[in-house]
């Protein structure tokens, strides 16, 4: 999981559990039960949660960047995908966490 991590690889777009597993190296079913123990739950949860911590890393080290910018580096599908997702999570818009 943290080289899987270190790599970046949770900013990839459409991410599968099959895709996943196969980059950690380990049986789907391995990591879909480890993710339904863990406080993710499912793949999305773990993704999400990785990316919003990045863009919080991301728009604290570069607040020249756009906040499209952001949110295509951190892997999420849309600017306004993005700032609901951040928002929902953090309770402040990129702008404002900026």
């Amino acid at each position: 999981m943290e080289r899987w991590k270190q790599n970046g690889y949770y900013r990839e777009h459409n991410l599968t559990l099959g895709i996943v597993a196969r980059q950690m190296g380990i049986p789907q079913r391995q990591l879909q039960e480890w993710l339904r123990q863990s406080e993710y739950g499912k793949l999305a949860g773990l993704v999400t949660t990785l990316r919003i911590v990045e863009a919080k890393r991301v728009l604290k080290e570069h607040p020249d960047w756009s906040t499209e910018s952001v949110a295509n580096y951190c892997g999420f599908s849309s600017r306004e995908y993005f700032h609901r997702t951040f928002r929902q999570i953090t309770g402040s818009t990129p702008a404002n966490y900026q």
